[in-house]
């Protein structure tokens, strides 16, 4: 090792360097390992039922323990195959890393299969009465003394698939109406609410 110079051809990590100067080495011998986690390439294994819609460009979200995204790639490599043993097909997405992910690390993704325009509301916005789905939305009001104030109007929805934390609404509310998000067991038509407690829709919606 003192009589020759080693250039790794890229840029990167150096892991574990188990060889020390005057050890002897053999061809093709492995000396260390070096990892670039600037970008990342994920490997995610689909299930061969959504065969049809597998496509490279797809977007790929990797989501914490809450379903909030942390970073999104895209699918740039998929696999002709499906294998016998898992039925699933592997397709491969890179990623930009700012240092939050590691090599080899396992994480949770969502596969983007199609957008449109909708609304999210939160999980915990939902009051549940004899199997119907209920929200409070904040409408105008008037407080005694005459003044403008915020008051809640009971409001029955119908929900579709849930995205993380929140539920996609298919029926029930418009675009831009904000809804209470906290002591809903407290709440009745006409009750006055602070702004605080309040929340717009989320107007996208991922499949």
């Amino acid at each position: 090792l003192q009589v020759n110079r080693v250039v790794a051809p890229i840029s990167g990590i150096v892991g574990n360097l188990p060889l020390k100067v005057g050890d002897y080495i053999n061809f093709a011998q492995e000396l260390t390992t070096i990892t670039r986690n600037d970008v990342l390439e994920l490997n995610i294994n689909v299930k061969a039922e959504n065969k049809s819609k597998l496509k490279l460009g797809l977007p790929v979200e990797i989501v914490d323990t809450q379903g909030s995204t942390k970073i999104t790639g895209k699918i740039d490599s998929i696999s002709p195959t499906v294998d016998q043993q898992t039925q699933t097909i592997l397709a491969k997405a890179s990623f930009p890393n700012e240092g939050s992910l590691r090599d080899d690390e396992y994480v949770k993704v969502r596969v983007i299969w199609d957008t449109g325009p909708g609304i999210l509301i939160p999980t915990e916005s939902i009051s549940r009465i004899d199997g119907q789905k209920f929200v409070f939305v904040a409408q105008p009001g008037e407080s005694p003394t005459g003044e403008p104030i915020q008051v809640v109007k009971q409001k029955s929805v119908e929900l579709g698939a849930i995205q993380g934390e929140n539920y996609q609404v298919l029926s029930g509310l418009e675009a831009g109406e904000k809804i209470a998000v906290s002591s809903i067991l407290d709440l009745r038509d006409g009750v006055p609410i602070a702004s605080e407690s309040l929340k717009s829709d989320n107007s996208k919606t991922n499949q």
